[in-house]
């Protein structure tokens, strides 16, 4: 069962992590959050997850690398076609 409390925790360290791209309260923010995410990923940390290298390293290949290579093929191919879009129609410069 899921505890909210680690549900409100979460959800602050990511407000704090957009904060901190976008510039405000970059210092502040700076201090904290990396400090909870791996206080909250340590916390929910499972040593069954690591027990087998094989495993552990295949489910990371197919959890992040395969949507990482989809995505950038994706954009990567369709970069001109976006490019062209976003200059053509909606950026009028004419003076």
């Amino acid at each position: 069962m899921r505890d909210k409390y680690w549900d409100i925790i979460k959800a602050l360290g990511i407000i704090a992590v957009v904060l901190g791209h976008i510039g405000i309260l970059g210092y502040f923010v700076s201090l904290y959050h990396l400090v909870l995410f791996f206080f909250v990923a340590g916390y929910f940390y499972n040593e069954k997850y690591s027990t087998n290298l094989f495993n552990f390293f295949a489910k990371k290949l197919e959890r992040l690398w395969w949507p990482t290579f989809k995505y950038t093929c994706f954009f990567t191919i369709f970069h001109n076609v976006f490019w062209t879009l976003y200059n053509g129609s909606l950026v009028k410069t004419e003076i």
